[in-house]
């Protein structure tokens, strides 16, 4: 049997960011209770955990490089209680992100892309607005800051700037 890859680098890169907010946001609320146990899957490890009755699918959302496995920390790995799922699930579906559980009634541990999720445009637009009023600050302010301590505020500025220029490259 192949090994689960768990990595999140060969997601595509909005589902990525995706995965990121939505695993931030849990270790924010929860603490560290969850961790993914599979990211991106080859044809072959999808024929073979089909063929041992873990998946039921022929070809997986995981091959498409948009599905994610978790599983939470501690002696129980999946629970059975469904409102531990459900917790992280309200979670996942703010980001973008379907419990497959919720869509088919099985496969718990499944969190897969929805593309037709509309917040990720409104947070394209957000941080679009905040690069355009960083970038005038720093036009409007350039020419009058001097001091050290002005000059320390313009370079958090710049920081500001380069990080979310950053973050938009997820949406290009």
């Amino acid at each position: 049997m192949t090994k689960p890859y768990r990595k999140l680098d060969k997601l595509d890169p909005k589902f990525r960011l995706k995965v990121v907010w939505f695993l931030s946001e849990v270790k924010e609320t929860h603490g560290n209770v969850i961790f993914v146990t599979e990211s991106w899957r080859s044809a072959k490890r999808q024929s073979e955990l089909r063929k041992k009755g873990l998946s039921k699918v022929k070809r997986s959302k995981h091959q498409d490089w948009l599905a994610i496995d978790i599983a939470f920390r501690g002696k129980v790995l999946y629970p059975k209680e469904l409102a531990t799922w459900r917790l992280i699930s309200e979670i996942a579906n703010k980001h973008g992100i379907d419990w497959w559980y919720d869509l088919w009634k099985w496969d718990k541990p499944h969190y897969q892309d929805n593309p037709k999720f509309k917040p990720l445009e409104e947070k394209q637009k957000l941080h679009n607005a905040y690069k355009k009023m960083i970038n005038l600050l720093i036009k409007r302010n350039s020419k009058k800051y001097h001091t050290s301590k002005r000059q320390d505020e313009m370079d958090l500025l710049h920081k500001v700037n380069d990080t979310l220029r950053d973050m938009l490259m997820f949406y290009s």
